[in-house]
């Protein structure tokens, strides 16, 4: 009789525990420090890699647009992300789309509800420099035709300058068959006049590392930061050894007002030295998140780095849990300030060089600091 009681007591308290846990299921689900799989629920989109992902405040979900399933099979649906409910959503937008594409630059203006996408790597190898905007309130794209425009080019940077309203582009780079060429120009898009300026900003400014770099906003004052991992990386032709390129991580703060780019002391200690890696900025925690990347000897990593802007200091995140995302590259990463987690996509993980072979990942994971 004793015993059945005591059967019956531990039934009682797992029942218990469990429907706490479904309760309470961001501190159950997602401690501190760890990834998780977080297997939306219905439709998601196919695998691919050199997507972006931005985050829309005024709908509080995730955008996402283009990507590729291989280097020659470029995409351009168009997809949300509610964080909230754990569920994608196709928005097959009305009227023309842009052309598929991956590996463009974009960036979301929050007053205009807005996002702002430009050039990117299309069909058979073509690199595109147009400029599009979609409307998250209309569920519409619009081509837009400024005037004159940055050069095409894949793998540029953007981010939105709020002091200004204007989107910053830093970077990218031109390919073709046996021809390399990595940009370090700085242009401003000013939506209301749909013209891209040349800001040429007087001074110093940071290298050409297209695929190295990573451009956000610190958070604390508006500044936009430039940090720099593998570089630089070298046009073709010349070649450069792997072992002959520069390894340090650097810093670049740009002020809009002045025009400058100022280069910061290098941190004390940083991650290995790598590319294609995806990074953004938790407004939370005023910390950087680093994910994946491929190094010079063409391993390609796993490691969750975090960056703390004020104190100049990158610290690897011993992540606990059972599940991290696979090794990869060329994922996309935005931060959702209303669960507090990074929400990952995508990717794809390089073996032996072989890129038109590689792993596509397809799991939707979210990173909780």
């Amino acid at each position: 009789m004793r015993s059945a009681v005591k059967r019956a007591v531990s039934v009682c308290v797992v029942l218990a525990l469990g429907l706490a846990c479904l309760f309470f299921a961001s501190s159950c689900g997602s401690k501190a420090n760890s990834w998780i799989n977080l297997e939306p629920s219905g439709a998601a989109p196919s695998a691919r890699f050199g997507e972006t992902l931005v985050y829309l405040s005024a709908t509080e979900k995730v955008f996402m647009f283009g990507g590729a399933a291989t280097e020659n099979a470029p995409l351009n649906d168009t997809w949300v992300y509610d964080p909230q409910d754990n569920r994608w959503l196709d928005l097959k937008p009305s009227g023309a789309t842009p052309p598929p594409r991956w590996a463009m630059g974009a960036a979301y203006d929050p007053t205009a509800n807005q996002v702002l996408i430009f050039g990117g790597m299309g069909r058979d190898g073509s690199v595109l420099n147009d400029t599009w905007a979609y409307s998250a309130a209309e569920n519409t794209w619009t081509t837009l035709s400024p005037s004159s425009s940055p050069s095409a080019r894949y793998r540029s940077l953007m981010a939105y300058d709020t002091a200004t309203g204007k989107r910053i582009l830093f970077g990218g780079r031109y390919s073709r068959t046996g021809f390399q060429q990595d940009f370090s120009d700085t242009w401003a898009f000013d939506l209301a006049q749909d013209a891209w300026t040349n800001l040429s900003p007087s001074g110093e400014s940071p290298g050409p590392s297209a695929g190295s770099t990573s451009l956000i906003g610190d958070g604390s004052n508006g500044r936009l930061l430039l940090l720099a991992g593998l570089q630089p990386l070298p046009p073709i032709p010349p070649y450069v050894p792997p072992d002959n390129l520069s390894k340090d991580w650097s810093r670049w703060a740009y002020d809009i007002d002045a025009n400058t780019w100022s280069n910061g002391s290098p941190p004390p200690s940083s991650p290995v030295a790598s590319q294609y890696y995806t990074l953004a900025f938790d407004s939370t925690l005023h910390k950087a998140v680093l994910f994946g990347g491929l190094t010079v000897q063409n391993s390609t990593l796993n490691d969750t780095w975090l960056y703390d802007p004020a104190a100049n200091t990158w610290e690897l995140a011993l992540v606990g849990g059972p599940d991290t995302p696979s090794p990869r590259i060329d994922c996309a990463m935005v931060f959702d300030p209303k669960t507090n987690r990074m929400i990952l996509f995508g990717g794809r993980n390089v073996e032996w060089n072989e890129w038109n072979t590689a792993v596509l990942p397809s799991e939707t994971w979210g990173y909780l600091q």
